[in-house]
């Protein structure tokens, strides 16, 4: 039992069995030196009827529910009182099975601790990847939210411009409306001047044509001195005419 104690001390569980074959094993000799004392009495002590009755059943290497791996259970009868090797034998029997009952606990216990190691590195990885992950989401909300600024700035800005462009617009409208009353000032005016130079066409011809005239009439008559005098004044008189006219000759 020593032994069993030193290996399976982690689990509780053996210590406890233990603890109630010893109790158990001390119980049983006192009855025994209980039953010689008293041979010859009719009545049974009590504490012989104790001791019986506590070894009834032990159980050994049950484990208490919340132990993950159910180890089995072993039920001692209570032995023959004349028949101490038996029980002797049955005891060392009962704890070769604790034995390779604590032997099945541990090899189970460390495929146990095993899963949960490779669990927990599991477990770690994925808190890993899920750190790297919220830190991914974390940096594209951050882009998200300068990108969001951007477009932000950026229709303020396109605001402004539509409403320069608007401005211009108007300026451009009346502006074209100012070059289309020009044009048609300088259309008047054009229409107006080349009225003005037709009549004043007009009246120069009226006032040269008596010139003419006699200019045509002295066509046929033979050149004199006094008709290239007459002709010279009328020369003079035409360049005046002009000059009046708005021509500079000069």
């Amino acid at each position: 039992m020593d032994g069993i104690e030193n290996a399976g001390s982690a689990k509780g569980v053996v210590v406890k069995n233990t603890a109630k074959i010893r109790k158990w094993l001390a119980d049983y000799d006192f009855s025994q030196s209980v039953i010689s004392d008293t041979k010859t009495d009719s009545v049974t002590p009590a504490s012989t009827t104790d001791a019986a009755e506590k070894a009834k059943i032990v159980s050994v290497a049950c484990n208490p529910p919340e132990d993950r791996v159910p180890a089995p259970k072993v039920t001692v009868a209570q032995p023959e009182e004349d028949t101490p090797a038996d029980m002797i034998a049955y005891l060392a029997a009962l704890l070769g099975k604790a034995s390779k009952a604590t032997a099945v606990v541990k090899a189970e216990s460390t495929q146990q601790r095993v899963k949960i190691d490779a669990l927990t590195q599991a477990l770690e990885t994925e808190q890993n990847k899920l750190h790297g992950t919220n830190q991914q989401i974390a940096d594209l909300q951050d882009t998200i939210t300068e990108l969001r600024k951007k477009l932000s700035a950026a229709e303020g800005d396109i605001i402004v411009l539509k409403q320069t462009v608007e401005q211009r617009n108007a300026i451009i409208a009346e502006k074209d409306a100012e070059i289309a009353e020009r044009v048609k000032m300088a259309e008047v005016l054009c229409r107006d001047r080349s009225k003005q130079a037709d009549e004043l066409l007009q009246r120069l011809a009226s006032k040269i044509r008596v010139e003419y005239r006699d200019f045509v009439d002295a066509l046929d008559v033979p050149m004199s001195c006094d008709l290239g005098e007459n002709l010279r004044l009328q020369l003079q008189s035409i360049f005046d005419i002009l000059e009046k006219g708005g021509m500079k000759i000069e």
